[in-house]
């Protein structure tokens, strides 16, 4: 008879759904931060009030449109490196939690990994293959890593990048809300499962 909970499965799914809470909270006061710079620079491009500091001459020192451009800058900036920080941290977690599953060491390496699982039980998700590349890429700014996954997923870079051998290509990556979702979606796909055959029954008034 096969054991249908899996412990180790809810480790996985538990970790995952911590780390999910956390970005999503953090990505919504991000975004909140940047709507309220935008509608403060468009409230102060419709007024006809200037707020800054001039020289004796007349020349601009600074002036509030372009603090508020620097402030939006800083703040996108800031959301960017959470989601390539977010992707990273669930990468590892999915990792961590493989090595445990097939009582990998270290040294295991990613083809190693996916192939041990499927021999445990866990399908191999071929879209995980993007996630790999991307957490690689984003952690070693890898060149060789950054032009498989331009071929494997190039909607996350701009229309007009070109590899090259010199590319910075940790900022060449642009993730989307869309694209983080897919993230999730692959890595929960590929990891171990707390009900590896389905649900045996409701678990809760809300779920019958």
């Amino acid at each position: 008879m096969k054991l249908n909970f899996d412990a180790r499965g809810y480790a996985f799914e538990a970790g995952s759904e911590v780390l999910r809470q956390g970005y999503a909270s953090a990505s919504k006061a991000l975004t909140a931060d940047i709507e309220r710079v935008r509608a403060a620079h468009a409230a102060y491009d419709a007024s006809p009030e200037f707020i800054g500091e001039r020289d004796d001459e007349g020349n601009i020192l600074w002036e509030q449109g372009a603090i508020l451009t620097l402030e939006q800058e800083t703040v996108e900036e800031a959301l960017e490196a959470l989601r390539n920080a977010f992707v990273l941290a669930l990468y590892h977690h999915w990792e961590r939690a493989i090595r445990a599953y097939t009582g990998s060491d270290q040294n295991a390496k990613y083809r190693q990994l996916v192939a041990r699982a499927e021999r445990k039980g866990i399908p191999a998700v071929p879209d995980m293959a993007k996630v790999y590349r991307l957490a690689n890429t984003l952690k070693h700014n890898s060149g060789h890593h950054g032009a498989v996954l331009f071929e494997l997923w190039r909607d996350l870079f701009g229309p007009f990048f070109s590899a090259r051998p010199d590319s910075d290509w940790y900022r060449a990556i642009s993730l989307s809300d869309d694209d983080i979702h897919e993230v999730m979606r692959i890595i929960g796909a590929a990891g171990p499962k707390v009900w590896p055959y389905g649900k045996p029954f409701p678990l809760s008034v809300s779920e019958s």
